[in-house]
Order: structure tokens, then C-alpha cells, then sequence
């Protein structure tokens, strides 16, 4: 064979060399079954079990990786106890009505002109409806133009007429509407705790955010007694007489939320009519969420804070909304509604403003319309206050006698106009929601690698393995020092593959000579070694002897001799 050499394909060659090498060391067992097998029936088979494992792998694979693309998130549920109690949380109170009579008056303005105000309150899709005959429209802007002229003109420059400053000056204050307050059982004074804050529906009270005293700021106890406890005049007797939807209610309004969040009053809160006493128990529960970059869909900043309109300048999908719907107002009419000037730069739009802009720009029920292109994603971290609310009626007989004695105000006054809030902790302790990855790279690539390990039995060595057998074969198809090297053990005589032919002609001369007792009438041991091709370097020499015809010394030499052609 090695006289040959030359004559034969250089390239089957040095595969065949390589692959002899690779199926005698891999622990790859399938590749070994195939290169092993006697007959093509067996390699077949083994064929068909490779390839229809190595199709399960793939697609288990793959499988696996479209789940990791996915970004599959949990979410941890964790029901925690503060030792230093609650932190209680900012409760808004408002007024239905936005303005008092008594301070309207002082502003001597005529009917006409007060309910043309009146409606810059109301939503943008009910001036249309308010709005039907454009002739009185216009008949009430000319009057409000006319009034706001005349206004000025008897006003200083640094007291011009605006129509947000009008509804602040004719609000309540917190000492027309709150008349007292306790904490934890401790009377306080209400209006040393509350700010008054513009909202969606008027001039409102917060309350919280500005507490200095500690024990003030949490709630250490749950239950009613240790909550905050208010009684509120709402002076029915104020309401002016304008025939609007969004003036009908009497009573009060109030939210329960997290400090710094500028609340929507006209889509959230609680209602108080008066003669009743509201109980609000109130639930905490923090949600954190994964960021955009980290699996999730929250958004923990503005994306341009020098656009920030909104105040506190702090990101949640609430200012967000408001954020985005006023500067669409103010890029398109100039303007913003009353209700979301949240920036003294803005200018508020006047009724009759607002109602042409919306029309003329179609914005109004059109596929334009400014509130479908507000992309607001959901805060990060937010904390949510679920308030549970229970009435009773009030005054009872002897809360009526002590009222009417303290106040000053007749029973029926005090029937028809106070109403009581107590807002307390429901349990002091609070839920907590935690987004979180429910797989991750390091658990993709353990089970695509115990995958491997079932359908292949392959691992990361094994993977070696056949890397350096493909770079091997590549090098020595494209290398000439490669061919060089092996043509070279081929003619001077690689002690493998020379043990290898040895054996192969000793089997052959055994086979064609047909051996048997009677033919060898010198009784000489036979020795007979057989080396398997499929591991080159580690043979299995079975020997076969004529009993009683060998000495122990000669067995020996044969061994040695034996042994030193392989090694």
C-alpha cells in the first residue's frame, strides 16, 4: 500500500487519515457508530438516529431562543410591614363648585359674561354641544371682549384681566370650606397642612407633601381613630346660577395619591354629598417595573425634559397624557384650555378660541385627533392607593347641638352643607410588586446545552472536538507541509499504520493457508494479532496458542516484539 500512495487522491487520503483519528478519541458516539459500522444497513440506521436527533436539538433550540427573544418577565409579590409604620399619602379636596357667589360679585359682571366663563371649565367635545347656535356665541364673546376692555382700563397693568387669576381670586379658601381637623386623635389646624393647588375642575386643596412633624407624615396604627379626620362646609348657599352639566353637583370631590402626582379630578376620586360622613380605607401597594432597555415598558424619565410642561417635573403616564395633550393645543391653537395650564408661559384659550380652533383644525371626532398620538409609556415606579369608601349620615342630634353652638349656623344650614372625611390607613403594611426576568442568556444557553447533551450527547468539549477535526481536515486538504507530512509517514512507515498492514497480511496468510493441528506438524505456536482501524492508537491484540507447544520465554519475546512495533 505505501509503494501506491502516489497514485491515490491526496484528498481521500488525508480525509480518511483524519477520520480514523477523530472517531478513535471523540465522545461524540453517534459519529463513531456511523464511521464503525460493518455494513450499510447498521450505518443507515445510525444515519437516520444523527439526523432525526439533531433535528429534535435544532428545533428545541430554537424553540428556546424565540422564548428569549419574547422577553418573558414574573412578576414578585411581597406583602411587607414597615416597623416605622406607613407613610401617609397626599389627599386632594375640591369643591364642586369652582367658584363663590359673594366673590363673583365683586367682580360686577353681568350674567352673560359670568356663564361665558363658566364654560372654560367645560370639555372640548361639550363646546359643540353647549355651542349649538354660533350667533350666541359670538354675542357672548363680544360682551366678554367688551368686559375684559373696560376691566383693564380701571385695573393696573400688573392687575390685567386673566381668566385663570379670576377663578383662583373667586375660589374657596381653605378657611371658608375646612373648618376642623384631627390626626390621630390631635386637633390640628387644616390650613397649616394643605396647599392650594389649581386642578381639571378648579381651585383645590392638597393636603400632605409640606407635613415637617414626623408624626404627622406616617400612620403607625391602622384603623379610623388614628387617621385624618375633616369637617368640611361646602356653602351650598355660593353655587352661582349657571345652567351647565359639569355645575350640577354639590358636595365634594377628593383623591387619595402619591406626592407629587398632579391628580385628574374630572376621572378620579371619591364624591361626598353633603349630610354624610365618607370613611376611606386606603390600601398601598409600590409597583417597579423593567425598564425599556431591560426587558420592560416602562419609562422612568421624560424623554425631553426642556419640554416638560407639567408640574412636578417628574415623568408618569398621567403627566405624560396631560404633557402631550397641552402642548397639541398650544402648537395648534396658541392656546391651552384652563385645565391644563400647567405652565405660566402658556396662555389660556377663551371659549370662543378653543371652540373655532377645534373646529377649524377638524380635530374633534377626526382620526386627528391629538389625544391618539400621545405615546405614553407607564412610570417605573409608582405607588398605587386603593381607597375602599363607606358612607354615614351626619349630624347626629348631639354633634347637631354642639355644631350649631360652635358655629354659629342654624341645623338646617348645617344639615344642608357639612359633610366629614376621615381618610386612614386600612393595615399598616403594603404590597409590593416587582417585575423581574423570568429566564435569562445564562438559563437559554444551560438548556440548549442539557438539550444537546440529551438529543446528541454532545457537550462543549465534544464541540471542540469537532471544530479542531474540521480545521485539521481544512488545513491538511489546503496545506502542502500537511500532505507533505502525512505522505511522509505513509513511505518512511508511521508505526500505526505499519502495525495496521502487518497485521492485516498476517490475518490474510492465516486465512488463505487454512490452518489446523495437522498442519503444522512442528507443533509452533501461532500468534494471530488483530488491530481494529477505527482507533489507531489503541489496539486490542487477542492471542491464540497450541497448548503445550510454546515455552514461557518465547511467549515473552513474541509480547515484546509485539509491543515495541506499537509503541
Amino acid at each position: 500500500m505505501a509503494t501506491s500512495f502516489g497514485k491515490k487522491s491526496h484528498h481521500l487520503h488525508i480525509g480518511d487519515y483524519e477520520a480514523d483519528m477523530f472517531t478513535g478519541i471523540t465522545t461524540y458516539h453517534g459519529l463513531v457508530r456511523i464511521y464503525n459500522s460493518m455494513n450499510w444497513l447498521s450505518r443507515w440506521f445510525w444515519i437516520t438516529v444523527v439526523v432525526t436527533s439533531f433535528s429534535l436539538f435544532l428545533l428545541q433550540a430554537y424553540q428556546l431562543l424565540l422564548m428569549l427573544d419574547s422577553k418573558p418577565t414574573l412578576t414578585q409579590i411581597n406583602f411587607n410591614i414597615p416597623k416605622n409604620g406607613i407613610e401617609f399619602p397626599s389627599i386632594t379636596i375640591c369643591n364642586f363648585n369652582p367658584t363663590m357667589k359673594s366673590k363673583v360679585a365683586k367682580y360686577n359682571m353681568s350674567e352673560e359674561v359670568q356663564e361665558y366663563i363658566q364654560t372654560a371649565y367645560t370639555e372640548v367635545e361639550s363646546l359643540d354641544d353647549y355651542f349649538t347656535n354660533t350667533t350666541k356665541l359670538a354675542l357672548l364673546h363680544q360682551k366678554y371682549t367688551e368686559y375684559v376692555t373696560n376691566y383693564n382700563l380701571t385695573h393696573p397693568a400688573n392687575e390685567s384681566w386673566r381668566l385663570e387669576k379670576f377663578f383662583f381670586d373667586t375660589g374657596f379658601n381653605c378657611n371658608d370650606m375646612l373648618l376642623e381637623c384631627t390626626y390621630a386623635g390631635r386637633t390640628i389646624n387644616c390650613c397649616d397642612y394643605v396647599t392650594e393647588v389649581m386642578t381639571d375642575i378648579g381651585k383645590c386643596f392638597r393636603f400632605g407633601g409640606n407635613i415637617q412633624q414626623k408624626s404627622l407624615q406616617r400612620q403607625v396604627i391602622s384603623g379610623s381613630s388614628y387617621g385624618l379626620h375633616i369637617l368640611i362646609d361646602v356653602q351650598k348657599n355660593e353655587t352661582n346660577s349657571i345652567d351647565l352639566l359639569n355645575y350640577m353637583d354639590s358636595g365634594i370631590k377628593f383623591y387619595v395619591h402619591a406626592d407629587g402626582v398632579l391628580p385628574i379630578l374630572s376621572s378620579a376620586g371619591s364624591a361626598v354629598s353633603p349630610g354624610k360622613k365618607a370613611y376611606s380605607a386606603v390600601s398601598v401597594r409600590t409597583i417597579q417595573l423593567l425598564e425599556e432597555d431591560n426587558w420592560g415598558v416602562c419609562q422612568s424619565d421624560w424623554d425631553n425634559p426642556e419640554e416638560v410642561l407639567v408640574h412636578p417635573n417628574i415623568y408618569s403616564n398621567q403627566n405624560c397624557e396631560q404633557n402631550c395633550i397641552a402642548n397639541k393645543f398650544n402648537q395648534l391653537c396658541g392656546c391651552v384650555p384652563l385645565k391644563y395650564q400647567f405652565s405660566a408661559n402658556l396662555t389660556v384659550c377663551e371659549p370662543a378660541t378653543l371652540y373655532n380652533c377645534t373646529n377649524n383644525k377638524h380635530l374633534v371626532d377626526s382620526e386627528d385627533y391629538w389625544y391618539k398620538q400621545c405615546d405614553c409609556s407607564v412610570e417605573c415606579d409608582r405607588i398605587e392607593y386603593t381607597v375602599a369608601v363607606s358612607y354615614s349620615a351626619i349630624p347626629n342630634d348631639n354633634s347637631l347641638a354642639r355644631l350649631n353652638g360652635h358655629y354659629n349656623k342654624s341645623k338646617q344650614y348645617i344639615q344642608e352643607n357639612y359633610l366629614a372625611l376621615a381618610v386612614y390607613m386600612k393595615e399598616i403594611a403594603f404590597e409590593s410588586h416587582q417585575q423581574q426576568k423570568s429566564i435569562d442568556r445564562i438559563a437559554v444557553l444551560s438548556d440548549i446545552g442539557g438539550s444537546m447533551g440529551l438529543f446528541l450527547g454532545m457537550s462543549l468539549i465534544t464541540l471542540g472536538e469537532i471544530f479542531i477535526f474540521i480545521f485539521k481536515l481544512i488545513w491538511g486538504l489546503t496545506h502542502r507541509r500537511r500532505k507533505n507530512e502525512i505522505e511522509s509517514r505513509d513511505h518512511v512507515g508511521d508505526p500505526n499504520k505499519k502495525q495496521h498492514e502487518e497485521n492485516n497480511e498476517t490475518m490474510k496468510d492465516h486465512q488463505s493457508s487454512n490452518m489446523t493441528l495437522a498442519d503444522n506438524p512442528n507443533n509452533r505456536p501461532i500468534l494471530i494479532s488483530h488491530t481494529s482501524t477505527s482507533a489507531p492508537f489503541a489496539y486490542n491484540t487477542h492471542q491464540t496458542t497450541f497448548d503445550g507447544m510454546e515455552t514461557q520465554s518465547r511467549s515473552r519475546n513474541i509480547l515484546k516484539r509485539l509491543f515495541s512495533k506499537q509503541y
